[in-house]
């Protein structure tokens, strides 16, 4: 890929025929040129630096293919690579990483996943081949702890993996791995547009937050408020006079009428206690009743005719 100091316009063209290629390919890798400064220092000449580009390009390639010709504990041929090759339009990743030392299996799992030269490796891998290869100092605990860290680091990829001995590496253990996914490919001068798309994005107005509750807050706050209706209802009727409903009987009309101040006070009485008993509960209404009908019962006895009076109406 071009130079940052190239200009959009030649990158544009750069990404546009990297799509149209790689319709063509089963798998591309992507060098950008800015990465070359990843790896050089400030007194390499250009032309140095293409050449450590094309040298690191060119020890992966090669241990790629001795990894195809070379048998080995666990061989890996060329059906395993043509099915990590298998597809169209796949980004990938390859890197050969050879460390020496009491900790050599570590450093390996540190930069095995690290290519300095290649684009953003953030493509998900959905296919990976690695090998390990060493001299007969070859632990299994080394073997166990290099692909444990290469498979949890990518726990959803299919795996194949080789063990080769190589007795000119001696002290060394160089491992190389061959990753492929369907990841599209994004270029630095991309990131840094849209990163400047976004910040010119201008912020949009604030709008007043309304509260929203839950629905059980709401259905708590709706039933306190029910019980608090009732409790008021309750309240009222409790303060309201129990109107209660006394009959009254009209007395017999005697046809004295001395017996007519009685009839008054007997209507003025029962006016009297239906206002006082207003207020009265059931149990008090219902005996009050009760002595009422007695003394209603006594008043008609007064009341009725007495035997002299039935004489002389008979006579």
């Amino acid at each position: 890929m071009p130079f940052k100091f190239e200009g959009k316009n030649k990158q544009r063209i750069a990404l546009n025929a990297l799509k149209e290629l790689r319709q063509l390919l089963n798998v591309s890798l992507v060098i950008p040129n800015e990465k070359i400064f990843k790896i050089i220092d400030a007194n390499t000449p250009i032309t140095q630096a293409f050449s450590i580009v094309n040298k690191n390009l060119i020890e992966s390639l090669e241990s790629l293919i001795d990894l195809i010709y070379s048998p080995g504990i666990i061989n890996i041929d060329f059906a395993d690579l043509r099915a990590i090759l298998r597809g169209k339009g796949n980004s990938a990743f390859l890197n050969t990483v050879e460390e020496s030392g009491k900790d050599r299996a570590e450093k390996v799992c540190k930069s095995i996943l690290n290519n300095p030269l290649l684009q953003n490796n953030s493509f998900k891998p959905e296919k990976i081949l690695f090998n390990i290869a060493g001299s007969e100092n070859l632990s299994m605990f080394e073997v166990e702890k290099i692909s444990r860290y290469i498979s949890d680091s990518n726990p959803s990829s299919k795996i194949i993996f080789g063990i080769s001995k190589n007795s000119k590496l001696k002290n060394k253990i160089k491992t190389t791995i061959l990753m492929t996914g369907g990841g599209e490919v994004a270029s630095v001068m991309d990131k840094k547009t849209d990163e400047a798309k976004v910040n010119a994005v201008k912020p949009i107005a604030k709008e007043p937050i309304k509260e929203v509750l839950p629905d059980n807050i709401e259905r708590k706050d709706k039933k306190e408020k029910l019980i608090k209706k009732k409790d008021e209802n309750k309240k009222i009727k409790k303060e309201a006079p129990a109107v209660s409903f006394i009959p009254l009987f009209e007395a017999p009309t005697p046809s004295i009428s001395s017996i007519e101040p009685k009839k008054m006070e007997i209507i003025e009485f029962t006016q009297d206690s239906i206002k006082k008993n207003i207020r009265r509960s059931g149990l008090e209404i219902k005996k009050a009743e009760e002595q009422m009908e007695k003394k209603r019962i006594e008043q008609e006895k007064e009341w009725e005719i007495p035997a002299f009076l039935r004489r002389v109406k008979y006579k």
